[in-house]
């Protein structure tokens, strides 16, 4: 094998190596993205919970992860929303649920995305991988 057949290997070798680690990385990103809108969807769920409850319920209102506080339900049904830079916002039950919805779409849309790109990866990986065992044939 000459030296420049085995240059173009490691080369081949490198791209498929970097693409590969693409691919990974486009699959967490994507798992990420999945346990967020789960994580959205439970959130949905529980303002369902809120607005079906009668005044004067006994909730818990999370403060950690695993920490509760309990609290009573007012009649007042309006949420505070973090929109950002510290800004809050007040916002009934349905449009924080609407808000949330939206987010999901989102999310979905990007999730979408990536597996496309993963899927376009793949295929470039299959078509450099069929590349290096010519290369790696021929010597």
């Amino acid at each position: 094998m000459n030296k420049e057949n085995q240059k173009e290997m490691q080369q081949v070798y490198m791209e498929l190596q970097m693409i590969d680690q693409q691919i990974r990385q486009n699959q967490q990103q994507a798992q990420l993205i999945e346990e967020k809108i789960i994580e959205l969807h439970s959130t949905i769920e529980s303002l369902d919970d809120v607005k079906n409850a009668k005044k004067g319920s006994d909730i818990l209102i999370p403060v950690s992860s695993g920490i509760f506080a309990k609290a009573q339900l007012t009649e007042d049904r309006s949420l505070i929303i973090n929109v950002g830079a510290d800004i809050a916002v007040e916002k009934d039950v349905d449009g924080t649920k609407s808000l949330l919805e939206e987010q999901v779409n989102n999310m979905r849309e990007i999730q979408n995305q990536i597996v496309s790109q993963t899927e376009q990866l793949g295929l470039k990986a299959y078509t450099i991988e069929k590349k290096l065992q010519t290369l790696v044939s021929e010597k």
